[in-house]
């Protein structure tokens, strides 16, 4: 047996666990829950298929394998934006430890005024002084002062990798 299939039925065993809690939430927030905290995280990175589409522009992927794993019409949009659900009230965040990226979070201050309002942010990350076909990875770090999500930020230099991504 490979890791692989041994991590299959725990994933799913912990993704049923986690739906239990949470019946009306989606694939992708359940998923969102097991990578970030588990049944209380709450924040939430909701990802709709419109953003799949997006992340497969990004990479250069031409229309005709768009629509292999879409399965429709899908085109690139002119603008990439991404949105977040947040399930609490998060208001700032932190960057961990400076491994030479610069990382930059507009807004910095998120505010809100109900449960499962949408925000948008934009995050930009700068590491002009990494080496070519070099991996440095940092975390972008949401807190409530009760809840404290991390999501990783991983940038891979490779000259295969355009820039604009």
């Amino acid at each position: 047996m490979s890791g692989t299939s041994m991590a299959c039925p725990h994933v799913a065993g912990v993704a049923a666990f986690v739906k239990s809690f949470h019946p009306d939430w989606s694939p992708s927030a359940i998923k969102s829950a097991l990578m970030t905290t588990a049944i209380d995280p709450g924040l939430v990175y909701e990802t709709l298929n419109e953003e799949y589409i997006k992340l497969m522009c990004s990479l250069g992927y031409t229309p005709d394998n768009i629509k292999r794993v879409s399965g429709n019409n899908s085109s690139c949009p002119e603008e990439v934006s991404r949105m977040l659900d947040l399930q609490t009230p998060f208001t700032r965040f932190q960057v961990s430890a400076n491994t030479g990226l610069e990382v930059k979070v507009v807004p910095e201050v998120l505010s809100f005024k109900a449960l499962n309002e949408m925000k948008a942010f934009t995050v930009t990350v700068n590491g002009g002084g990494l080496r070519k076909e070099s991996m440095v990875s940092t975390t972008l770090i949401w807190s409530d002062g009760t809840h404290t999500v991390t999501s990783p930020i991983v940038v891979h230099t490779h000259p295969s990798i355009r820039s604009n991504v």
